[in-house]
C-alpha cells in the first residue's frame, strides 16, 4: 500500500481539503495507532502523501490523535514533516 502512487488529492488516505476556497491549504489527519503493527497509520505512505502534498500546497496542517503506536513509525512521520518544511 505505501508504494501505491499517488497522482491526485483523492489518493491520498489522510489528506482533506478542508477550505475549498483556499486552493493553497490543505489538512491530513492522523487519528489511529500509529504503526504497521498495529493497523495504524503506515509513516512511508504518509511521508509519500507529504512528499505530494508539498508539491502542490503551500501549508499543511497535519492534525494528530493517536493512542500510540511504534516509536520509529512515529519519529519517521516527524522527520519527514520537518524535512518538507524547509
Amino acid at each position: 500500500m505505501a508504494n501505491e502512487k499517488i497522482t491526485s488529492i483523492d489518493d491520498c488516505q489522510f489528506a482533506r481539503i478542508v477550505n475549498a476556497d483556499d486552493n493553497q491549504t490543505v489538512d491530513m489527519y492522523l487519528y489511529a495507532s500509529i504503526g504497521r503493527a498495529y493497523d495504524g497509520v503506515d509513516a512511508e505512505r504518509f511521508a509519500n502523501e507529504l512528499a505530494w502534498l508539498s508539491k502542490y500546497y503551500k501549508k499543511i496542517n497535519v492534525h494528530i490523535n493517536s493512542g500510540g503506536g511504534q516509536v520509529m513509525d512515529g519519529a519517521f512521520i516527524l522527520l519527514s514533516k520537518i524535512s518538507t518544511s524547509m
